[in-house]
């Protein structure tokens, strides 16, 4: 039976100030990083939170899962305050996100491709893709 690693130990490794990558995890599990982003991404969903992991907290890497749940919050009307309090960003940071994700809504709204968007915007296809599926989950609710 395979050794699913306890990730709670890393609430307190985070509560004392360090912020681990996923190669830390991997080292420390013995495991691969293709291994580790599964889990964490699996623990993470059962729980219902993000693991403050480096590339969360400073915004590097290509993990998007904050930037999509905060659009999501901002979509359920929540304030930019509260979206940076439960999300542990700063104002900014959700202000950019929201942003880039009106400029992804109203360039999608005028026919553009995905490329495109990405292109003009100067984000990650793939992120742009995750705010359409976001503006399509919109359309469908109203």
């Amino acid at each position: 039976m395979p050794i699913t690693p306890d990730f709670s130990f890393l609430f307190s490794i985070i509560f004392l100030g360090a912020f681990l990558t996923q190669a830390d995890i991997a080292i420390i599990f013995c495991i691969s990083q293709y291994k580790v982003s599964y889990l964490v991404r699996r623990y993470q969903e059962s729980i219902g939170k993000i693991i403050p992991l480096r590339g969360f907290v400073h915004d590097i890497g290509r993990s998007i899962t904050h930037k999509v749940k905060i659009i999501d919050m901002h979509a359920k009307g929540y304030s930019t305050k509260d979206i940076a309090r439960s999300m542990s960003r700063a104002p900014t940071s959700v202000d950019r996100y929201i942003r880039d994700f009106e400029r992804v809504k109203m360039l999608n709204l005028k026919g553009m491709s995905q490329s495109e968007i990405s292109y003009i915007t100067s984000l990650s296809e793939s992120l742009v893709i995750e705010y359409i599926k976001i503006i399509k989950e919109q359309m469908l609710k109203n």
